[in-house]
């Protein structure tokens, strides 16, 4: 089961946001080699890297809302922590309960570890299922709320 990134507003103005540094950048190369009259290929390079990257991102936050933030199947959980990054996955038996602090929900594990995701980038409706989902997956006794 999988619950998207909710709140497509606001990845939408970071999307904005990408595209607009980026478009600042590539302002700035042209008034350089407007005001050079030229610019060196490795200059030309180095400062064309944060226009890509401001693309790129911009995607990245347009599509955000498509994309599953947590997922739960049978045993694990497993938590979106960027594009680059492999998934977050923690299983059922490692944890031994989970609180709410401020808007991070955050799951107690074995040995004195944590794994947490934040609670503003999913609906509310699906906090709620997943706070259930996990109160069925876990003992109850050992679950806190806080």
């Amino acid at each position: 089961m999988g619950f998207n990134y909710d709140n497509q507003e606001k990845w939408m103005k970071n999307g904005l946001a990408s595209f607009g540094g980026a478009i600042l950048f590539l302002l700035i190369i042209i008034f350089e080699i407007y005001m050079k009259g030229y610019i060196d290929r490795v200059m030309l390079m180095i400062k064309f890297a944060p226009v890509i990257a401001g693309v790129v991102q911009g995607f990245l936050y347009m599509t955000r809302s498509e994309k599953d933030y947590i997922r739960i199947e049978d045993d694990v959980i497993s938590i979106h922590r960027g594009t680059f990054l492999p998934r977050k996955k923690v299983f059922f038996a490692e944890i031994r309960g989970y609180m709410q602090h401020d808007t991070l929900f955050i799951l107690k594990l074995e040995d004195d570890r944590e794994a947490q995701f934040n609670m503003d980038w999913l609906s509310k409706a699906d906090v709620g299922e997943i706070r259930d989902l996990l109160s069925e997956k876990i003992s109850p006794h050992l679950t806190k709320r806080g």
